[in-house]
């Protein structure tokens, strides 16, 4: 229930008492809380899905229990029942090894973008797991019966076994593409101390992801770009524009999921090339050839300009309110880019062609952000030089939310130079064509 809150329509939920699907998410997330704190389930593999859904809730990035800390128990807790070994050695039935491994890769799947979304180290590592990657028949494809009258017939999805197939197509390369993840948060990040000056605190979390920044990386670096290559190489028959047929028949979930995939695998390109053209402080010399830099300086850019086109048509199908936590994932990082670039005093220079027509509206997406993203804690203000929250809602606590959620404090501890004072030119927060 704590789960549906986030994508019900909102009239049911006013009708039920509550003021905004915010307010309605934090009483469910509350009541769920206590279910777990008093032990109500007692069936381990329950309680792993449970706590997976957890994860999607939070307010502030140094709660103590946020959603990494919930992360971290539902492994814990899979490893205490052996769900990271492989149930086909196992005398379990087939159905139910088949539910074992799913429930694994969602583990490793929400894992690894948890860590590309909040910087945080993995909690699963890959040598300690021997589950075999899933299959098409591993899920549970089949056509809902003609006599079920409890879901509504509204409910395609349940009744088309061709789009529940392409579903788990969708979720297999998913996990493929957290393996390469992983490949990369490896080959390219540490996990080293966010605040140096004070490392004394310990009522906020300190440890993240920072970039390696080492001469001799360069072979891993490789390897993680062939391999991303490869799953786009794979994932070329989806690659495609979404069109106004893509939701009809009840296919937008396809959609949705489709699209989400694609950005997420940018996100990981721009999460591997950024590091490579920014340096560690300003009077460091790069580590990099100029060549590579400029290389990853436009694999970057290319990356930003494909997820906000990406952004823009699921805009223009309003499917971006159905995106889940993952949307603020890729999109921010996106928009981060582009307010580089037109900082930059060279930004004349920036093809504005390859975001042509993305009239999509990242302040307003912020404000009124995706059915499944916490209303309220991520708007931006346009002109005010830096980044804050509207009104006289930006204090120190909230602040430290958008500096997690834009990764601006890693990026200024880490030396790459990105301090937003002074309006970026002319432009405001909203990714449109600049004429």
């Amino acid at each position: 229930m704590f789960s549906a809150t986030a994508f019900v329509d909102i009239k049911y939920l006013r009708e039920a008492g509550y003021a905004s699907r915010k307010v309605a998410r934090k009483a469910f997330f509350q009541k769920t809380r206590l279910l777990y704190d008093f032990d109500y389930e007692s069936d381990r593999l329950v309680l792993v899905q449970g706590l997976m859904l957890m994860t999607y809730w939070y307010e502030t990035p140094d709660d103590q229990k946020d959603t990494w800390h919930w992360m971290g128990v539902a492994i814990s807790l899979a490893h205490t029942i052996g769900l990271h070994r492989n149930p086909e050695t196992t005398s379990m039935s087939v159905p139910k090894q088949r539910l074992w491994k799913r429930v694994w890769w969602s583990c490793f799947m929400r894992d690894r973008l948890i860590a590309l979304g909040m910087r945080r180290p993995t909690r699963i590592k890959d040598e300690d797991f021997d589950v075999p990657m899933l299959v098409e028949s591993d899920f549970e494809i089949q056509a809902l019966p003609d006599s079920n009258s409890v879901i509504a017939p509204e409910c395609t999805l349940m009744r088309d076994v061709a789009m529940q197939r392409e579903l788990a197509v969708l979720c297999i390369t998913k996990a493929r593409l957290c393996i390469c993840i992983s490949h990369m948060l490896m080959a390219q990040y540490s996990v080293l101390i966010r605040d140096k000056m004070k490392p004394e605190n310990t009522t906020n979390s300190t440890m993240m992801l920072f970039p390696n920044k080492q001469p001799g990386n360069v072979e891993g670096l490789h390897a993680v770009n062939l391999e991303l290559w490869a799953w786009r190489d794979v994932m070329g028959a989806w690659s495609r524009p979404l069109t106004p047929l893509d939701v009809n028949d009840g296919r937008s979930t396809i959609a949705v999921q489709r699209t989400l995939l694609h950005m997420v695998y940018h996100t990981t390109v721009s999460a591997l090339h950024r590091p490579q053209f920014l340096p560690s402080s300003p009077v460091q010399a790069p580590i990099t050839s100029r060549q590579a830099q400029d290389l990853s300086r436009l694999r970057v850019r290319d990356a930003a300009s494909q997820i906000t086109c990406m952004a823009t048509q699921l805009h223009h199908l309003r499917l971006e309110r159905f995106l889940p936590t993952t949307g603020v994932t890729v999109i921010l990082p996106a928009m981060i880019i582009h307010l580089l670039e037109m900082k930059n005093p060279g930004h004349d220079e920036f093809d504005w062609n390859a975001v042509a027509g993305t009239d999509f509206d990242v302040d307003q997406w912020l404000q009124f952000p995706p059915e499944g993203v916490n209303e309220g804690g991520f708007g931006l203000e346009g002109n005010e030089g830096g980044f804050g929250l509207e009104g006289n809602e930006c204090d120190e606590t909230e602040s430290k939310v958008m500096a997690q959620m834009l990764n601006l404090e890693q990026l200024a501890d880490d030396g790459d130079e990105m301090t937003m004072t002074g309006e970026p030119g002319n432009a405001s927060i909203e990714l449109r064509t600049q004429t």
